[in-house]
Parts: structure tokens; C-alpha cells; sequence
């Protein structure tokens, strides 16, 4: 449910020497220059987050992916608290002691849900590949996935396992808010401290990727989605797909018939006939060939998995301890998210 935080702090007299390299700007109008410092890890192959000072202001930036920081996914509350013991461990190995990461000011969060989707991924990313949302600049993710930007929020869709060099399957949904959205959601959304603790509250989570997953359609009714059937075929037939289409198309207009239509030869139907319904796309009844409708099952974030099931008898309990605020927010995460029962 969370991956990269980005965290902003005030230290003074902190030890520069545990710096690897670092740059100045310098303003030509008014003379003035900055420093900046940054620490990025050592080439011994493990994952290091990115440490930024400025001496100037003395603050300190911190940011990190949680996942890569702890070796496991981070979704419940318990492996946010692992994750950010993890990454305070790491920044007193390097600078002493420091208030703790969950007390910085927030400067970027994203959250994230997957979905194990294996063999369709290509199908259920088809139905979002052309979406248009009222506000949103949409651009291509990847391979085959999509991006919708406002500002400082994007919201993404796309293959993650397919991303990280796999065969594909697993359904990435991500919202990465940077810094005035993060201000945004802490004053309007939540009325919450902008700190990194009331950001990884499990319901703010949960709203947020209920709130964006429902504005590009994400839990939308998917099952009659012209762009599944394509995705589907093309997983089974590849160049072959307008071959495919094309007969199903004719099974449609004209059953077991199309031939007589003089659109295509008997035997070509004939084998595509078997093809086609050895794959699961055509049913046969009373001899007869059907064309079988390729749906897919609705996507839903789910109470169980987030960790967050089991505190609270009723809905308005839940979501008080989940930090949601507003009947709105209630209303919504109650559509999107699996039922509390």
C-alpha cells in the first residue's frame, strides 16, 4: 500500500564529512549561492535511500522506498513500523542520533495496491490505455501501462512485474502525491499535521487510492469492454488477433452459417471454429458454436489485506480509526473497498 516517502527536517552542526559529494547554485542577480550535499549509498549493491542536506537552511531531506528498504512489500501497519525503523537505524549509522523519520514533515507519499492478474494484465491495461479524465494529462507508462498527471499527483497503471524484467501479471495501481499535494491532502482532505506518521495512516491510504481509482474508472464494470476481447486474443494469437476478431465477428453476425455469407471459406472457419473454442472463446450449444463474452472481474481494495480488518463493529468505527474524516470519504471508501462484515 506505500512505496517512496520523501522527508524534509531542521538539523544544525550536522557532520558533513559523511557526505559524498554535493553542488552550488549560484544566483547571478543577487550574488548569492547555495550548497547542496548528498549522500547515495555505496556501490556494494544494496539499496541505500537518497540523502540531501542544505548547510544553508539547515535542513535535511530523506527519500526512500520503503519496499526496497525492508525487502518486502509495506502495506499494514506493521511493516510501516518495520520500514521506518529501518530507515532511522540507517540515518543515526550515519549522523548520530535524529528525530525519528516519522516525525519529519512529509514531502512526498505514494500509494499503491496490486492485484495478481495473471494471465490477463494486458487485458484489464486495455481498458485504461484510452482513458480520458476531465483535468488530467494522460500520457503512456511504460511498455503498456498509463499515467494521468495533475500538478504534483500522477496516478498510474501498469504492469509492475512486467516492469521489474518478469513475464508480467501482477496489476499495479500507484498514487504519488510530491509536495503540494501531500500540503493538500494533510489541510483539506484529512486536517491532519502534515508529518509522515499521519501520512501513512492506513485509511488516508485507502481513501486516496479509493478517491483516484474511481475518478479513471478503475472499479469500474470492465466485463463487456470491447478492448478485453483484443487484449485476450492477442495473448493467444498474436499477429493472428484481426484473424480472430474477424471470426468471432462473423459467429456473431451469423452463427455457424458465416460461411454462406461468402466471407470466408468453410474450411477456414471450420478451423478457426476449434481453435477459438479450444482457447475458451466460443461455447458449444446444441451444435452450435456461441461466441463466449470475455469478462473480467471487477478490481476492489480489500480491508483484509491492508492489515486494518478486526478493530471496529461498524463501518463509522472503521473509519474513525482509520483516520477518515467526512461522510463523503465514508460513502466512498465504502463503494470501492471490500465491504467491512
Amino acid at each position: 500500500m506505500y512505496d517512496t516517502i520523501a522527508a524534509m527536517t531542521e538539523v544544525h552542526d550536522l557532520d558533513i564529512s559523511k557526505f559524498q559529494g554535493g553542488s552550488v547554485m549560484e544566483d547571478f542577480g543577487s550574488g548569492r549561492s547555495s550548497a547542496r550535499l548528498w549522500h547515495n549509498g555505496t556501490d556494494d549493491g544494496s539499496y541505500h535511500p537518497r540523502i540531501t542536506y542544505w548547510p544553508d537552511g539547515s535542513r535535511l531531506k530523506v527519500e526512500a522506498s520503503l519496499p526496497k528498504l525492508c525487502g518486502q512489500t509495506v502495506i499494514t501497519p506493521l511493516d510501516v513500523e518495520l520500514a521506518l525503523d529501518k530507515l532511522d537505524a540507517l540515518l543515526a549509522t550515519l549522523f548520530g542520533g535524529l528525530p525519528s523519520v516519522d516525525t519529519w514533515t512529509c514531502q512526498r507519499v505514494d500509494y499503491t495496491w496490486s492485484w495478481e492478474v495473471t494471465p490477463h494484465a494486458a487485458a484489464y491495461l486495455s481498458v485504461w490505455q484510452n482513458v480520458q479524465v476531465t483535468g488530467l494529462s494522460r500520457q503512456d507508462y511504460g511498455a503498456d501501462g498509463v499515467v494521468w498527471k495533475q500538478g504534483n499527483r500522477w496516478i498510474k497503471v501498469y504492469d509492475k512485474s512486467r516492469e521489474s524484467g518478469g513475464l508480467g501479471g501482477t496489476l499495479r495501481f500507484e498514487v504519488s502525491n510530491y509536495k503540494s499535494a501531500v500540503k493538500y491532502m494533510a489541510k483539506r482532505w484529512f486536517g491532519c499535521e502534515r508529518t509522515v506518521h499521519e501520512m501513512l495512516q492506513p485509511g488516508r491510504a485507502l481513501y486516496v487510492l479509493a478517491r483516484e481509482g474511481e475518478r479513471v474508472g478503475l472499479f469500474s464494470d470492465i466485463s463487456t469492454h470491447d478492448g478485453v476481447l483484443m487484449a485476450r486474443l492477442r495473448e493467444c494469437y498474436g499477429r493472428s488477433v484481426s484473424s480472430a476478431y474477424y471470426v468471432l465477428a462473423l459467429l456473431r453476425a451469423y452463427g455457424d452459417n458465416a460461411h454462406k455469407a461468402d466471407l470466408i471459406a468453410r474450411s477456414t472457419l471450420s478451423g478457426w471454429k476449434s481453435r477459438l473454442r479450444d482457447d475458451g472463446f466460443l461455447n458449444v450449444v446444441a451444435d452450435e458454436y456461441e461466441v463466449r463474452e470475455q469478462g473480467l472481474q471487477p478490481l476492489h481494495l480489500n480491508l483484509d489485506v491492508a492489515g486494518v480488518r478486526g478493530y471496529c463493529e461498524s463501518w463509522d468505527e472503521m473509519s474513525a480509526h482509520l483516520g477518515v474524516i467526512g461522510r463523503e470519504s465514508r460513502y466512498l471508501m465504502q463503494r470501492q473497498v471490500v465491504q467491512y462484515a
